[in-house]
């Protein structure tokens, strides 16, 4: 036997080491059980089950109100915006991508490239939210130019131009 072993394996085991017992003490009942549908000491189901709804339409607005208000804005501009004209599709933007008429991206001067901005068409009140991908615009009384995908969710096609508010989410 090996010096390390413990002085119980000396002793052979028998099949009484294994027999159940049985238990004196009897399995205690629950007092108050939750899961009853009957009235509890003190508390009327009815408001506790108020109480349950009341905490679970404050948790679903907490959820909607993280997801509406989630992205905060880093800083906010207003100005006008315009559009680019669809017949510059395909052409070369600052990023090095080609300009895609149906993306959701942007032309602004001093955001850098890759930037996601929320814009708001104050005339419609629509929102988009794109990525700055060019440089621009050209005309100096503008802020910012959407893409044609953009411009068409916000209501701003019509107009060509229009007062926006730009919320940059991520720089």
């Amino acid at each position: 036997m090996s010096p390390f072993a413990s002085p119980l394996a000396k002793r052979k085991a028998t099949h009484t080491d294994f027999e159940e017992q049985p238990y004196d003490v009897p399995w205690p009942e629950p007092k108050d059980p939750v899961w009853s549908r009957g009235e509890q000491e003190g508390v009327d189901m009815t408001q506790s089950e108020t109480l349950f709804k009341q905490l679970v339409l404050a948790i679903i607005t907490y959820a909607l109100a993280l997801a509406a208000f989630g992205e905060n804005p880093v800083r906010t501009q207003e100005g006008v915006a315009s559009y680019y004209a669809d017949a510059l599709d395909g052409n070369t933007t600052a990023s090095g991508e080609p300009y895609d008429k149906n993306a959701m991206t942007a032309a602004h001067r001093e955001l850098p490239l890759g930037a996601k901005v929320r814009v708001t068409y104050k005339k419609t009140g629509k929102s988009v939210t794109v990525t700055i991908n060019d440089r621009g615009p050209h005309a100096k009384d503008r802020i910012i130019d959407v893409s044609g995908a953009a411009a068409r969710k916000l209501g701003m096609v019509e107009d060509g131009h229009g007062p926006v508010v730009l919320e940059v989410l991520a720089e």
